[in-house]
């Protein structure tokens, strides 16, 4: 036994030593790199040159064996006819010249001159490019052509093939000129074929001409970005992950008229803002049979159906998309899928904006408009919080018996919606076929409020006007939204609008309505952007007439006094039970304020006393005056009129009662109304979306006060539900103020970041990036591993003596 277990304990140690030392034992630095360079014939290439810049060599392959691990060949301008063969390290990188085409061309030769690659997994391949068993390898700034028939025996032929390619290794196109590493054939499968535990990235690159796939990954990890990838034939697709590790597609524009990304058998796989043009195409993006997929923030359309799930998928996130000119937007076939959450997609101009045939899906916060059928169901869903407008022939059909949860979907009008032509609301169409078993009743509602409801038509006086998403046809809070960034658009039938689009954020749309001059009342209407005819909710903003302020003579002022006349102010109504008054006088920056009323709350009539604290010196001040009697209220608290008045020229004690001493009005202008503040948060945003533990980054965010006073509010920013920073801020009146926070998380994780109630986005904080650290605490947990099996070992060892 003490034998099986030393042997046992021997392959123990070399195992966590191997494994260890992989993961945490940083290599050696590697020497300096040397360039070297390749020419045509014609450019002064020749293989018997010592291969400098100024001597270069013919043949790239010739170049391949002469350079080392880690060096860098440089292939000038022209036609080069080789079929490439890489094994080591190295970078090749071309040469550039706009506009296409220029540049550097690497063709394939005649099929009878290149040999056949068979790859770990037995696929045989016909290549122009092949890269094997090695790690670090660069392809750059390069043209490369697939010429004459598939070889025999071959089963694909691929521009370019990487096979067991570890490590970080790039194809990496070339951004100043027209073609940016362009892989172009007329009769290659496979632009870029990557195969057998390779770990690949693709960037920056033009993939045209191929009758299979522009990029195929197989049993390999794989990032595409930043490319243009065009499928000219039906049956072509521009990315395939087939039992993809890992895969990555971020960021490219795929024009197709066969299918744009297709998912099979694979692990983990995130599908990220592209554009996904389809031409009569089969599907957008196919997905079967994934442990794990993230489609969000591409835009689709053009296609047979814009995101497809056909197999068996245990996690699934569709998640701010926008998805139109459909048969079906999203089509969600697979009954045995575990579980698939479908959120904050923009959906419309489909036929089906989704068809759903699948258990334990989640439909929560998007928005189904213009479609012909908005949902279409074949089993059991929960659809939450959704608008579901304006679609031509249903809202949602029913297909079969099962479990429908339809509640606080919003429906197109406050009343609900129309469930097989009976009401209860004018909303869209709820078909059942027949079905029963369905819940939708609350339903979302969608209230447009006015604050304050009636202002001054004077011009410049504000109202704010507020679309609440918020709460069901019971009054009660839904707990969750339309989704955040939904473009709603207003009108108004009199006064200006500061903004004619606001973006609903936590379920609100707020934008601001300036009086007009003449009085009257606005009507302030609301709809969805994207549905401009569909109205969601109106508000009515009076604008009553202010006050009118007379000119001439009325003012006394002495060092420490002044008076004002009644007559300084006129309602302009003949009703003389009318008795505006003072209630606030101060200078125009607002230092200091003071007022003397009489024991019944007003200033005496009808002429009004205040003393100022000590002297006034000349200057421009601000009144603010109110209406009594029973025209009470149409004069809004906070008209402002501004005079201007020189210093007196009387000595101090000269008896004001009279009135016809001091200095005269010089000029008095009504301003405005100067309502509350309101002061929120309108935007906020994050310097970075990942960092390392103990790393700052940066939450900015623009407080907004929309009334017409100056305010001050406490700003606060969340890590998820805790505070992590606050501030105070005053903001004027009309005026937009920005702030910032820095943070700096110590705990790993990944963080919803909110200022106040608006989300500035989501934040990935990860380990401390600290070599040394890593290797130390792994060092020390190898040492006590060792030990720890040591000790075991003896002890065993003991028991066998």
């Amino acid at each position: 036994m003490a034998a099986k277990l030393s042997v046992h304990m021997l392959m123990t140690l070399l195992s966590l030593f191997a494994l260890l030392g992989a993961v945490f034992i940083q290599p050696a630095p590697a020497s300096a790199a040397d360039d070297w360079y390749v020419a045509t014939a014609a450019n002064g290439g020749n293989d018997a040159n010592s291969g400098d810049a100024a001597h270069p060599w013919e043949h790239i392959n010739y170049a391949i064996g002469e350079a080392a691990a880690g060096d860098t060949i440089h292939i000038g301008l022209g036609t080069f006819v080789e079929q490439v063969v890489i094994t080591k390290p190295l970078t090749l990188l071309g040469t550039a010249v706009a506009p296409s085409p220029g540049g550097t061309f690497i063709a394939a030769p005649a099929d009878v001159a290149r040999t056949n690659y068979t790859a770990g997994d037995g696929t045989v391949f016909d290549y122009v490019i092949l890269a094997h068993d090695t790690t670090n390898v660069i392809v750059s700034t390069l043209t490369v052509y697939a010429a004459g028939a598939r070889k025999a025996g071959a089963d694909y032929y691929a521009t370019v093939v990487f096979d067991n390619v570890d490590n970080e290794i790039s194809i990496i196109g070339f951004d100043s000129g027209c073609v940016s590493g362009a892989f172009n054939n007329n009769i290659a499968d496979i632009d870029i074929a990557i195969w057998d535990n390779s770990f690949i990235r693709v960037q920056n690159s033009l993939l045209v001409d191929f009758v299979r796939s522009g990029v195929e990954c197989n049993g390999s990890l794989v990032s595409v970005r930043n490319s243009e990838i065009n499928a000219e034939v039906p049956a072509a697709t521009c990315v395939r992950l087939d039992n993809a590790d890992i895969g990555r597609v971020d960021e490219n524009l795929l024009l197709s008229v066969g299918n744009g990304i297709v998912v099979v058998e694979s692990r983990i796989v995130n599908i990220v803002g592209n554009e996904l043009h389809g031409t009569a195409a089969l599907n957008g993006i196919q997905s079967q049979t994934v442990e794990s997929i993230l489609i969000q923030h591409n835009t689709i359309y053009g296609f047979q159906t814009g995101v497809i799930e056909l197999g068996t998928t245990a996690v699934g996130y569709i998640a701010g998309n926008e998805i139109f000119d459909c048969a079906d937007g999203i089509a969600l076939n697979n009954a045995t899928s575990i579980w698939v959450s479908v959120y904050d997609n923009l959906i419309y101009d489909n036929g089906r904006g989704l068809y759903h045939a699948s258990q334990l899906y989640d439909v929560t916060g998007n928005v189904f408009y213009h479609n012909t059928t908005g949902i279409e169901s074949d089993n059991n869903i929960t659809v939450h919080c959704n608008a579901i407008v304006a679609n031509t022939a249903a809202g949602l059909a029913l297909m079969s018996d099962g479990t429908f949860n339809f509640i606080n979907n919003y429906w197109g009008d406050n009343s609900g919606p129309n469930v097989d032509g009976a009401g209860p609301g004018t909303g869209d169409l709820i078909d059942t076929n027949g079905h029963s078993t369905l819940t939708f009743d609350p339903w979302a509602t969608m209230n447009l409020s006015a604050t304050p409801p009636a202002i001054a038509a004077n011009g410049v006086s504000l109202s704010t006007l507020d679309l609440d998403c918020t709460h069901n046809s019971d009054g009660e809070v839904m707990g969750c939204n339309i989704p955040d960034g939904m473009p709603v658009h207003f009108t108004t039938t009199a006064g200006t609008l500061t903004s004619a689009t606001a973006l609903l954020s936590a379920g609100h749309a707020i934008t601001t309505l300036r009086s007009a001059t003449a009085a009257g009342i606005a009507t302030v209407t609301s709809a969805f952007q994207a549905a401009p005819e569909h109205t969601v909710s109106t508000a009515n903003v009076t604008f009553t007439a202010g006050p009118t302020v007379s000119t001439g003579t009325g003012v006394y002022v002495s060092p420490s006094w002044f008076y004002l006349t009644g007559n300084l102010i006129s309602l302009g109504a003949s009703d003389n039970t009318v008795t505006p008054y003072i209630d606030y006088w101060g200078p125009a920056d607002g230092t200091w304020t003071m007022a003397v009323m009489d024991s019944a709350g007003l200033f005496n009539t009808p002429d009004a006393l205040q003393t100022p604290p000590g002297d006034m010196p000349a200057g421009t001040y601000t009144f603010r005056a109110k209406a009594q009697g029973n025209q009470s209220g149409l004069w809004a608290y906070g008209e402002i009129a501004t005079f201007v008045f020189q210093p007196p020229t009387q000595p101090n004690g000269i008896n004001a009662g009279t009135g016809s001493h001091g200095s005269s009005l010089t000029s008095i202008t009504t301003i405005g109304a100067l309502n509350p503040p309101n002061i929120q948060v309108t935007s906020a945003s994050i310097s970075a979306s990942s960092i390392a533990a103990g790393s700052p980054v940066t939450v900015s965010a623009d407080i907004t006060n929309s009334g017409g006073a100056s305010g001050a509010a406490a700003i606060k920013v969340y890590l998820n539900s805790e505070v992590a920073g606050s501030q105070g801020v005053k903001v004027s009146g009309g005026s937009t103020t920005p702030v910032t926070f820095t943070l700096t998380p110590s705990q790993p994780g990944e963080y919803n970041v909110r200022v106040n109630n608006v989300s500035a986005g989501t934040l990935k904080v990860s380990g401390r990036n600290d070599s040394d650290t890593l290797f130390a605490i792994a060092f020390a947990a190898f040492i006590m591993i060792v030990l720890s099996l040591l000790i075991i070992y003896l002890r065993q060892r003991r028991m066998t003596v």
